[in-house]
C-alpha cells in the first residue's frame, strides 16, 4: 500500500553494539517521516559467533514494542533448536551447533550458573553441555521457538503489485527435490512460503 515501508536486517550473530546503532539510525529516520511505523523484518541468526546473544535476544524482544517486526529463523537458531529438542538431526549427527556454529558462545552468553560457564569454555564443551544448560529465560525460549522459517510482504503502487518473499536461505523456484515412488517432485515457492514453523519445515524435510 501507498507508504509502506520495510527494513529487511540480515545476520546480527551476537553482536549487540552494531545493532544497537543500527536500531537507532532506523529509528531516527522513522521518526522524521511522521508516518506509522515501517515493519522491521530480521532475516535470523540473531546467535552464535558474537559475544553478546543475551543482549541480542532481548533487544529483539524489546523492539516489538516499538516497531511491528517479523522474526525469521536462521540456520544456526535452527541449530540451536535441534539441539534443545535433541530431534533426530542430532540424534544422528552429533551436536552440530557447537562443531563449527560456535554454539558455546551463545552458551556461555546465556549462563548464569558459574559451573555452566565452566563447562561451556572447556575444550570438550561439545560433549558437555546438555540442553538443560542453555539458561534461556522464559521470553527467550518463546521466541527462538516463535521464529518463523518465511515471511511475504506486497506492496503496490498505482496498478502495480509486488509480492516479496523473506527467509533466511534455501528458497528454491521450482525446486526439484529428487526422485520419489511417484517420481520427480518439484516444489512450489508457495509450498516453501508456506512452512512457517520449525515443525512443519522438518516434517517437509523428513518427506
Amino acid at each position: 500500500m501507498p507508504g509502506k515501508r520495510v527494513w529487511v536486517i540480515g545476520d546480527i550473530h551476537g553482536m549487540f553494539d552494531p545493532l544497537n546503532r543500527l536500531l537507532q539510525r532506523i529509528q531516527l529516520c522513522e521518526m522524521r517521516t511522521g508516518l506509522p511505523p515501517a515493519t522491521l523484518v530480521f532475516l535470523g541468526d540473531y546467535i552464535d559467533y558474537g559475544p553478546s546473544s543475551r543482549q541480542v535476544l532481548d533487544a529483539l524482544i524489546a523492539l516489538r514494542e516499538t516497531f511491528p517486526c517479523v522474526f525469521l529463523a536462521g540456520n544456526h537458531e535452527d541449530l540451536m533448536l535441534q539441539f534443545l529438542r535433541e530431534d533426530e538431526l542430532y540424534r544422528s549427527y552429533g551436536n552440530i551447533w557447537f562443531r563449527g556454529n560456535d554454539g558455546h558462545e551463545t552458551v556461555v552468553s546465556l549462563a548464569t550458573d558459574p559451573h555452566v560457564l565452566q563447562r561451556a569454555t572447556a575444550s570438550d564443551a561439545e560433549k558437555t553441555i546438555r540442553p538443560e544448560d542453555v539458561q534461556l529465560s522464559t521470553a527467550q525460549r518463546a521466541f527462538i521457538d516463535g521464529l518463523k522459517y518465511a515471511h511475504t510482504e506486497v506492496f503496490t503502487k498505482g496498478k502495480r503489485t509486488v509480492k516479496i518473499a523473506f527467509c533466511h536461505a534455501l528458497l528454491h523456484s521450482g525446486r526439484n527435490t529428487g526422485p520419489t515412488d511417484a517420481g520427480p517432485r518439484t516444489v512450489s515457492v508457495e509450498q516453501q512460503l508456506a512452512l512457517e514453523t520449525y515443525e512443519q519445515f522438518h516434517q517437509f524435510r523428513r518427506e
